[in-house]
């Protein structure tokens, strides 16, 4: 594993003990339905979907696949297939002297501060509403999108904190309905979700910014406070 400030580079290889891939196949090994030896077709059978679909989900997640064969030189057998998965890393963020300063002092909003939560995960729901509790502010929850939506219908939210896999209306679709009745204040994804693809899609939906869970109430009180600055 290769690790820089922003990402990580994780590298894996798997090994088998069969028959091997001739090095003119290497090229082609990856395409649908390939068979490294026609001759052998009945008795191994031939790579399917497999590995392209594995190549596939590397590409996506900036990584790349590559073929070793013989695995054992000396046995003149087997395949290695050597894979390698880049991830971006959370970016690490510190509360400001001013926030924590000895670390001692409550994190507690200045003013305050009506709070609506999205989430279907009722486990989720109840750290959210714990940590924004203790910061001093007003919390309302909603278990799905429909509800948030008709929540926002009739009351007044300084911020919504909105989960992004959510049934029927996922976090993005809430979040368009949500700004088409003219809502104009913050809305936060809190997601596992954290590529730059999902990021991207947050924003797009209108979303303010993009917090990953699991979350710190130090990294939550942060990304609430900015933007209520």
């Amino acid at each position: 594993m290769e690790s820089k400030e922003s990402e990580v580079v994780i590298q894996g290889i798997v090994k088998d003990t069969g028959i091997g891939i001739p090095k003119e196949i290497e090229s082609t090994i990856f395409q649908s339905f390939t068979q490294a030896d026609e001759t052998v077709t009945r008795k191994y059978g031939g790579t399917g979907l497999g590995l392209s679909i594995v190549k596939s989900l590397l590409h996506q997640m900036n990584g790349d696949i590559r073929i070793q064969s013989p695995a054992y030189p000396i046995l003149n057998i087997g395949s290695a297939f050597i894979f390698t998965m880049k991830f971006n890393l959370p970016i690490k963020q510190s509360i400001k002297a001013s926030i924590n300063g000895s670390g001692n002092e409550k994190l507690l909003f200045k003013n305050p501060v009506k709070i609506l939560i999205v989430d279907d995960n009722p486990v989720n729901l109840l750290v959210a509403k714990k940590m924004v509790l203790k910061f001093g502010g007003t919390v309302t929850t909603a278990e799905s999108g429909m509800a948030s939506i008709e929540l926002v219908k009739t009351n007044e939210y300084d911020i919504i904190l909105m989960d992004i896999q959510m049934p029927v209306l996922d976090g993005h679709q809430t979040t368009r309905e949500i700004r088409k009745l003219n809502f104009t204040k913050p809305i936060i994804a809190l997601t596992a979700n954290a590529y730059n693809e999902d990021v991207q899609n947050s924003i797009e939906s209108g979303m303010n910014d993009h917090l990953q869970k699991p979350y710190t109430k130090e990294s939550l009180f942060l990304v609430i406070t900015k933007h209520l600055e």
